[in-house]
């Protein structure tokens, strides 16, 4: 049985469309819309999954994110993670406030490991309104992940 270190860099946005992205004043920035929602409760509104390795076991080192998020004035939102395919989510930020474009940069292990398979790794953007009005919510099309982990082959 053997083991290796990777580091990877995931772009949260890269499974989109790039002709729907928007560009965002004269700063050449473009933030992509991932979601309006008129819900109270956070639902989600993009997810985006990756495929790590098809068999051993993979056991997360760190996850460093670099996000940034634009919400409406009445939107709020959330990154989560999933090492199991979806069925088990984790919130990775804080709820993003309202009404300006944020940041959310940091290193955690916000879950031990991922599943081998198909789609096991996924982060979700999930939204909510404030007010019940329709809230909109970006995320800036160069936000990124930065996964270490371990592979071991068993």
């Amino acid at each position: 049985m053997g083991a290796r270190t990777v580091w990877m860099v995931l772009d949260l946005l890269g499974q989109l469309n790039s002709a729907t992205l928007l560009p965002i004043g004269s700063t050449g920035f473009e933030y992509f819309t991932v979601g309006t929602t008129t819900n109270a409760a956070f639902e989600p509104l993009y997810t985006a999954k990756y495929t790590i390795d098809t068999n051993g076991k993979i056991i997360v080192v760190m996850i460093d994110l670099l996000m940034y998020s634009n919400n409406s004035a009445n939107g709020e939102s959330k990154l989560q993670v999933s090492g199991d395919g979806g069925l088990t989510f984790v919130d990775v930020t804080n709820t993003i406030p309202t009404g300006l474009a944020q940041a959310r940069v940091g290193a955690g292990l916000w879950i031990p490991e991922i599943q081998t398979g198909p789609d096991k790794l996924q982060f979700r953007v999930v939204g909510r309104s404030t007010d019940g009005a329709p809230a909109t919510i970006q995320v800036r099309t160069y936000s990124d992940i930065r996964l270490v982990i371990n592979k071991k082959i068993i």
